[in-house]
């Protein structure tokens, strides 16, 4: 699924918050619903989280492993409902933060 908005749509729209703390409703009107709901649901208690994402793709590893002894691909309809809808909640999502290495170890 494509993501709701780019990389560099989401480096301005954060910018554009962090700058007005508001949604710019002029800026994202121009964009499509599917960017409006991933900015609207941005670090909200009732939103979504790339931990939420993680979740649902140890679930579908948990489920793939009940079904068979080696990981292969899952043919269970409720497993791959799973993996598409941790797709749909990754669209919303801004990109993943890069992981910086730890200094000393």
């Amino acid at each position: 699924m494509k993501p709701a908005l780019t990389r560099e749509e989401w480096a301005i729209a954060l910018k554009r918050m962090e700058d007005h703390d508001r949604l710019d409703v002029v800026w994202y009107e121009s964009k499509s619903h599917h960017s409006c709901a991933a900015l609207c649901l941005f670090e909200q208690p009732f939103g979504f989280t790339w931990e939420d994402v993680e979740r649902l793709r140890r679930a579908i590893i948990i489920e793939s492993y009940r079904f068979c002894d080696e990981l292969a691909e899952v043919d269970d309809l409720e497993t791959q409902s799973l993996g598409f809808l941790a797709d749909r909640i990754e669209a919303l999502l801004p990109p993943e933060p890069k992981e910086t290495p730890q200094k000393g170890g």
